[in-house]
């Protein structure tokens, strides 16, 4: 695992924690669905249809195996270190580079979820001749944030465009640490 990845997402999502019990007073919520559990939740409250969640540590060095074999290659560190480190909802961040909507996993049929998402835009990137990437987040325009495998850069993508791809940040962790989580809730971007 990436030290500096894992440090900045601890600390990212140990924000949006203390962002969140300050401003609602109570831990973070989200809609409550039935049959979609996760490690994270804290409590369920159905008459009000919400969980209570806390980001869950855990240590999956390798969470995208199957992406490994299909597309015959390593995944890079951070990637894995990013999918890899926690149990949580996705998060609403305000950056540089407008508001973003920051993936994680939920639980283990998220992840198979992710690891499909995953393969089908690898898969397009390279029937494009583009440089594989996997996403970690959307941005409102469409635009798909992502980490370039090779380089380990952050990118903004235009998904099904032939265009040169933006260059947001030189790593993962200093992206995560350019992020301020802005309590809008995930399930409405």
């Amino acid at each position: 695992m990436n030290k500096d990845v894992l440090q900045a997402l601890r600390a990212l999502y140990q924000d949006y924690v203390q962002r969140f019990q300050s401003q609602y007073g109570s831990l973070p919520f989200s809609p409550w669905q039935e049959d979609w559990e996760s490690p994270s939740i804290q409590q369920v409250d159905r008459q009000q249809e919400r969980i209570y969640w806390l980001p869950t540590e855990r240590e999956d060095e390798n969470p995208l195996p199957e992406v490994e074999k299909g597309l015959e290659v390593a995944v890079h560190r951070d990637l894995l270190t990013f999918y890899g480190s926690l149990w949580a909802d996705g998060i609403r961040v305000d950056s540089p580079w407008g508001e973003i909507g920051l993936i994680q996993v939920w639980n283990p049929q998220d992840l198979e979820q992710l690891k499909a998402n995953q393969l089908g835009h690898a898969f397009v990137r390279l029937k494009q001749r583009s440089p594989l990437s996997f996403f970690i987040g959307v941005q409102q325009d469409e635009k798909v944030i992502s980490l370039d495998n090779e380089r380990g850069v952050i990118l903004r993508e235009q998904p099904g465009r032939r265009r040169k791809d933006e260059v947001l940040c030189d790593s993962l962790a200093d992206f995560l640490r350019q992020l301020q989580p802005n309590l809008k809730p995930y399930a409405e971007f």
